[in-house]
Parts: structure tokens; sequence; C-alpha cells
């Protein structure tokens, strides 16, 4: 599983929300403002002051009037993720998807982020991915991989050979120890 949480985070890396810079103060700052400051720190790896921001627009507006407390959980997860603690990106990312369940870059980290520690959720996730996105070349890939792993052998080469058929290149980084 190791291969499948690699090529993930790799995709993972340019999966965060798209902002304009702002400052990074949280003192009677509207959700927009605090959006605009959080994503400008998180674009400049200042992770401490983009996590205060997005936690102050989620503890500041909890009915989501604003409607960024999509983006703050969903960013608040790639911070998580990205440093490693996968349990909060999970929470993270699931806070996300109550809101808007069709959000695919916050199914489909969560999907990464369970991968190890809930493989059958991430199975689940990644075909929720393929829903949304059916040419998805990453989920396709990763959900092969994850079957062909867990013992499902025959339907993890299913979702290979379509990866393959989807991206020629992928077949490069098939493990060795998996037969198509």
């Amino acid at each position: 599983m190791g291969l499948v949480a690699a090529v993930a985070i790799a995709v993972l890396a340019g999966a965060c929300t798209n902002s304009p810079s702002g400052s990074s103060s949280t003192q009677t700052k509207t959700p927009k403002q605090l959006f605009t400051a959080a994503y400008a720190a998180q674009s400049s790896g200042d992770l401490t002051t983009a996590r205060n921001d997005y936690s102050a627009i989620v503890a500041a507006d909890p009915q989501n009037k604003s409607g960024y407390n999509l983006y703050a959980y969903y960013n608040l997860g790639v911070i998580d993720q990205t440093q490693g603690n996968l349990q909060a990106a999970e929470t993270e990312y699931t806070a996300a998807i109550a809101i808007d369940p069709k959000d695919y870059n916050a199914l489909y980290n969560l999907a990464v982020a369970e991968t190890s520690t809930a493989p059958q959720a991430a199975i689940g996730e990644y075909q929720q991915v393929l829903k949304l996105k059916p040419t998805d070349v990453n989920s396709t890939y990763n959900l092969g991989l994850l079957l062909y792993e867990s013992g499902k052998i025959a339907e993890g080469r299913v979702w290979l050979r379509k990866a393959i058929a989807l991206d020629p290149a992928i077949r490069a980084k098939i493990p060795k120890n998996v037969t198509l």
C-alpha cells in the first residue's frame, strides 16, 4: 500500500483550493478575509497561521452561512495530511464531505488518508470519486491497487487495466509483484 499512498500524495500536493492572498490576523475579519489570509499563509508554508485562520472560520461561522467552511475543512485536512496526522485529516475531510457530499477533492484525499488505516472505507471512497469523475486515472489506479492488495485480485486487475487504458504511462508504476 506504500505505492498507493505515494502516488496519491503526489497528486494531493497540488490539490489546494485557489484563493487570492491576504493578511493573517483573525481579529474582526470576515470568513472571506480569514480564508484569503489562511490560503496565503498555507501557500507560503506558514501552516500554523493557516490552521489558526481556517479554524477561526469554522468557529466564527458554525452554520456555514458564508459558505467558506467547506474550503476551511478541506484545507485543514490538507495541512493535517501533509504533516502526517492522518486521523485529523480524515476528520476534516469528513466534515467537508458532510457539507458537500460530491466534493471530489475531499473524497479523494479522504480515500488517500484511509488507504493504510481503513482500506475498505478507502475502496468505497474511490468508488464514489469514480462516480463523480469516471476517467480519473489516479483514483482508478489507486482503487485497482488497493483491491489487488486487499485480496480482491481479479477486481483489482480490472481497475488497473482501466487505469492503463486511461494513461498507458501508469503501467510503469504498477509494482512488479502485481500481475495483470
